[in-house]
């Protein structure tokens, strides 16, 4: 760990306690999340802690009390890192007198929802499963997560990249109710970060801190060793998927700075933006579009997809690689001032919904910087074209890989 990164990590250790406070009426709610972060653990496993999370969102604690089909708490479990992510959330009206005492217990019903467990019900453990069947055989027939998952498979093995999110399903459905309940105590006692966006009376905000108890010590997320170039282009035929893909994973700087995480911004914008994208029209010439671009901060890599009808030649592949390993040496000048320029702008436009704007916020703390709009917006003013073009030539492939589908009628 560099000597940046290595200040950010200590900064963290100081932090308030991993509570974002953030005073916003724009989405006319209150919003609470809570990060909670499992370390791997031999005796607790994956399939038994994703299993819970579906037991907890379909939990009778979790049910609105004038309509049972409605959750008041959105679970979200996921892994990465060799950590498991749940992310737990609620959202209260504004403006309704009725709600304010009962916004003051959010991270009281937020919490009990978690301790209270489950129904203990078989036709509930029943359920969940059939959800994980029902969710498994939606991500087999998606074509972008199986490219995440051949790249998580071949090339990014710690990311949380292509993962089944409940773990393998033959554990999934060996999981009993002990198993369930050591799951539950195990989250209890996991790190956790929260934000609370809205309404910041006093009195609210330190309701929530006081039940959620976020962890103070939470230090940047890490891989155990560096992402390896391997630069082979491998191949897959599927015809359950209509047309052809390929995927793009490339290593960019480490990011030990805000300044850095802002420059691969900057990259993936002057790439591939719908609109003023560098890479736009030799897409066009070879009837490609790109259907997504993931960005990792913690590791400073990303992973970019494509789709076309017609067939995808290894010429092409080798060229594209070539192009955005090469965007320094492009005539940028104009695209790097109007990116900028967009992602200022965008900056300051903010966040269409508290789900977003709290994920945001986590990302930043996990990967040891600082997020905040002022800082964010001082860094991105203070990026140069020199400083773009010395951070750009530091790119390099991963490795590259196609699905060639059936062809469309």
């Amino acid at each position: 760990m560099n000597k940046i990164r290595t200040e950010n990590a200590k900064a963290n250790i100081n932090r308030d306690e991993n509570f974002f406070v953030i005073d916003e009426d724009r989405y006319n709610s209150t919003y609470l999340s809570v990060l909670l972060i499992a370390n791997r653990d031999e005796k607790i496993s994956k399939e038994a802690l994703g299993l819970t999370s579906i037991l907890l969102s379909i939990s009778p604690f979790n049910r609105n009390i004038f309509d049972n089909s409605i959750h008041r708490i959105n679970f979200n479990f996921r892994e990465g890192y060799g950590k498991y992510f749940l992310r737990c959330s609620l959202t209260e009206p504004l403006n309704q007198k009725t709600i304010i005492e009962p916004r003051m217990k959010m991270g009281k019903r937020l919490m009990k929802t978690i301790d209270s467990g489950w129904s203990k019900r078989s036709c509930d453990l029943k359920r969940a499963l059939d959800i994980v069947k029902y969710k498994y055989a939606e991500l087999d027939a998606d074509p972008i997560f199986q490219l995440d998952r051949m790249m998580q498979l071949n090339f990014l093995t710690d990311l949380p990249l292509g993962k089944y999110p409940y773990g393998k399903l033959e554990k999934v459905q060996k999981i009993n109710h002990l198993d369930i309940d050591l799951a539950i105590e195990y989250l209890l006692k996991s790190n956790r970060m929260a934000t609370y966006i809205g309404n910041t009376n006093y009195r609210f905000v330190l309701a929530s801190r006081n039940k959620i108890k976020p962890t103070i010590k939470i230090f940047p997320l890490t891989l155990p060793q560096k992402i390896l170039p391997r630069g082979n282009n491998l191949e897959i035929e599927n015809d359950s998927f209509k047309g052809n893909y390929v995927g793009f994973a490339f290593n960019l700087s480490q990011v030990h700075s805000e300044k850095v995480k802002l420059c691969h911004d900057i990259l993936l914008a002057m790439l591939f933006n719908e609109t003023y994208g560098i890479m736009n029209d030799y897409l066009i010439d070879n009837n490609c579009k790109v259907i997504d671009v993931k960005l990792f901060v913690p590791t400073g890599c990303f992973c970019v997809y494509l789709y076309s009808y017609q067939d995808i030649s290894i010429d092409f592949i080798e060229e594209f690689e070539r192009k955005v390993i090469d965007t320094y040496t492009s005539d940028i000048a104009s695209n790097f001032i109007l990116i900028k320029h967009l992602l200022l702008n965008k900056l300051k436009e903010g966040f269409n919904n508290p789900e977003d704007l709290a994920d945001y916020l986590f990302e930043g703390r996990l990967a040891g910087l600082d997020y905040s709009l002022a800082t964010m917006n001082d860094k991105l003013n203070s990026i140069t074209e020199e400083d773009f073009i010395a951070y750009s030539r530091k790119i390099n492939l991963i490795g590259s890989i196609r699905i060639k589908g059936s062809e469309n009628e």
